[in-house]
């Protein structure tokens, strides 16, 4: 055996280097049956952690069904909105809340549906203000165009509308779009 400090040959019967003292014990390492390394060598743990990918991975699919099946409010207004451009009355007046209905749908908006009118918009913008469980605000602003009996108007559209979740749909309340346009 030789000595690792100084190189010189020693017995292994001695405790240290004759030449330089150092001691020729090697050193002892104990056996850890609870260091990581043997945890990590154990099927627990893997169990473990493949159940926590698991319900990670469904947590994350129910997240991403929910934001799905949830219906914007702002898509709400942009559907409400195009109906009216349309003149599909009908259409327009399902997108209210349905004890409001029967109401109808407000001076401003019947005249801007009328037969012989003619709604084009510009330039609209929504922007979501507020929303939670139970409703939502979203400001709606731009410009339209209306053409009744021949004269063109000028509108400026800016307005927030309150929509209230029920059944399952985002509904606007007929309060709100009253003053929609505003000539």
């Amino acid at each position: 055996m030789f000595c690792l400090n100084c190189g010189k040959p020693v017995p292994q019967t001695l405790p240290e280097c004759d030449g330089c003292g150092q001691s020729l014990r090697l050193p002892q390492y104990e056996s850890r049956q609870n260091g990581l390394l043997y945890f990590l060598t154990r099927p627990l743990p893997f169990a473990l952690l493949g159940l926590f990918l698991l319900g990670l991975v469904l947590f994350l699919f129910r997240l991403a069904l929910t934001s799905l099946a949830t219906p914007d409010p702002i898509k709400t207004v942009q559907s409400f909105m195009r109906e009216i451009e349309q003149k599909n009355r009908q259409q327009a007046i399902e997108y209210l809340l349905p004890d409001q209905r029967e109401q109808g749908l407000g001076f401003s908006i019947e005249l801007a549906m009328q037969p012989d009118s003619v709604l084009e918009y510009e330039d609209l913008q929504y922007h979501l203000v507020a929303k939670d469980n139970e409703k939502a605000q979203v400001r709606l602003s731009g410009r339209a165009k209306l053409t009744l009996d021949g004269k063109a108007r000028q509108i400026i559209l800016n307005t927030e509308l309150q929509l209230y979740w029920q059944d399952k749909t985002w509904y606007l309340d007929l309060g709100s779009i009253d003053r929609l346009f505003v000539m």
